[in-house]
């Protein structure tokens, strides 16, 4: 069994003037999984996961603008898993993908791709060390006794900006002042200059569960995050908190943007728990980018007949002034 993904490309700066749809089969036999999507100045990666490992192609981004379909395609072997490409947020002709999921415990693999198709592609890649890391544990809530699945140590979200890149993903973490491992956020910052990690750290609070960050820095450098919360005590929620561009190692105090108001109890199954709705992002606004968008779920109760007990969505816009949200 093969599959498709499709890449849809706006014809015009106005996303309702039409768009063109563009077919990518996969080579692998297995329904390609979870397509993330990164681009550079001239390039656009997708990357996909297989039953053989992960696969991506590299698009020539004015072609691609232009209605036309021109792209490489490049797999990585059984070790290499979820390379996650990056969106860049200032101008550079290399993209730049990462992955954790290299074979090779508490690291990440740096994938430096120069070259437009079709012209010929290199690919650099560089191996740099991480602390440790953990799979997170399911996190409980209020209302069941089911858990949440808070996936794994996958990078869930990659963003560059003028030399710095950062990745969000899970981990498990056992914050200050508790005594138990709970699901946190890992934060990891590179400088893609001197390829080197200049952050990396989890967030967590004792007796609470964090889980599927996504990020983006403003304009002025400050980090935007966005995240799941849940515990014993609260309903599935989103979160938001921020790093001020002089600060490091740390985010501030996390607030709640949407607190939730049932458990979820969609797809739920007692070995695997239940499947929240696991893709936040954030995204900088590209009409004033000292604003970041972001969008997360948070458990509720829909509006069927009979009413269920699932995740909705909820968008917000976020700024930093003075050092605060």
């Amino acid at each position: 069994m093969t599959g498709i993904i499709y890449l849809a490309v706006s014809k015009t700066t106005d996303p309702t003037s039409g768009w063109w749809t563009f077919p990518i089969n996969s080579t692998q036999a297995c329904i390609p999984d979870q397509p993330t999507l990164g681009v550079s100045d001239d390039k656009i990666a997708v990357s996909v996961n297989g039953c053989l490992g992960v696969q991506y192609w590299i698009f020539n981004k004015s072609d691609l603008l232009a209605g036309q379909n021109v792209y490489s395609t490049s797999i990585l072997g059984f070790d290499v898993y979820a390379v996650h490409p990056a969106q860049a947020l200032s101008s550079t002709t290399t993209l730049y993908m990462i992955t954790t999921y290299d074979g090779h415990p508490d690291s990440a693999r740096l994938f430096r791709v120069t070259g437009v198709p079709p012209g010929p592609i290199t690919i650099n890649a560089t191996d740099l060390s991480l602390s440790p890391m953990t799979s997170p544990p399911k996190a409980p809530q209020l209302g069941s006794f089911y858990r949440l699945d808070t996936g794994d140590n996958r990078v869930l979200d990659a963003k560059w900006d003028r030399g710095m890149l950062w990745i969000s993903l899970n981990d498990g973490c056992i914050p200050t002042a508790d005594n138990q491992t709970r699901s946190c956020v890992r934060l990891i910052q590179i400088d893609t200059r001197t390829l080197h990690v200049a952050q990396d750290f989890d967030i967590g609070a004792p007796g609470q569960y964090y889980y599927y960050p996504a990020v983006s820095p403003d304009r002025r450098g400050n980090l935007l995050v966005v995240f799941g919360e849940a515990s014993l005590t609260s309903y599935p929620s989103m979160m938001v908190s921020a790093q001020t561009a002089v600060d490091r190692d740390s985010l501030g105090q996390p607030v709640i943007v949407a607190a939730g108001s049932a458990p979820d109890l969609s797809s739920c199954t007692v070995d695997r728990g239940c499947r929240y709705g696991d893709y936040f992002e954030a995204a900088r606004d590209p009409s004033n980018p000292a604003i970041v968008w972001v969008a997360g779920q948070y458990g509720t109760v829909a509006s069927t007949f009979p009413p269920s007990l699932t995740w909705a969505t909820v968008l917000a816009a976020l700024s930093i002034h003075r050092s605060t949200l």
